[in-house]
């Protein structure tokens, strides 16, 4: 039970503190980084620059890892009513799908509505800051997906 209460803490305190950037911007004051220049990047109010991908991917890995490393022994326990088996698959299954959807959506938009190359076939494109950093998104997310779907299956 000690591991639960840990992951709903630190989901808590996170989502606190993201709240707070979002609602009170002027207190880190993160608009004054190049970085955080919505024009670059935005795709929704919650992914509004590349910083804040980058961050909440981040933040999202981090989770996922804190959470398989403090549930791994845990297994949802079967019940002799058998429906209640299908809540825990279908709620899983559920929290799949639109991870999943979730997740090819910010790919699609990263690639497509970014001032970001994303042109493997041109290397040279490649050589910006922000295209490094908007791969190292894509693998925090990638990362962060694949710990996920294994916590979802198992």
């Amino acid at each position: 039970m000690g591991g639960g209460l840990g992951v709903g803490f630190l989901i808590a305190i996170i989502l606190t503190l993201r709240i707070c950037v979002y609602a009170f911007p002027g207190w880190l004051n993160l608009r004054q980084f190049e970085l955080f220049d919505p024009t670059i990047y935005s795709s929704s109010m919650v992914l509004s620059s590349l910083g804040d991908l980058v961050i909440n991917a981040f933040l999202f890995f981090w989770i996922i890892l804190f959470i398989r490393r403090e549930l791994s022994e845990y297994t949802i326990p079967q019940s002799i009513h058998p429906w209640k088996n299908w809540v825990w698959i279908t709620i899983g299954l559920a929290l799949l799908v639109v991870t999943t959807f979730e997740f090819a959506n910010i790919v699609q938009s990263l690639v497509t509505d970014a001032k970001i190359s994303f042109n493997v076939t041109n290397f040279f494109s490649l050589l910006t800051n922000y295209s490094f950093i908007g791969f190292l998104a894509l693998a925090a997310l990638a990362l962060g997906y694949f710990f996920f779907r294994r916590c979802c299956s198992s």
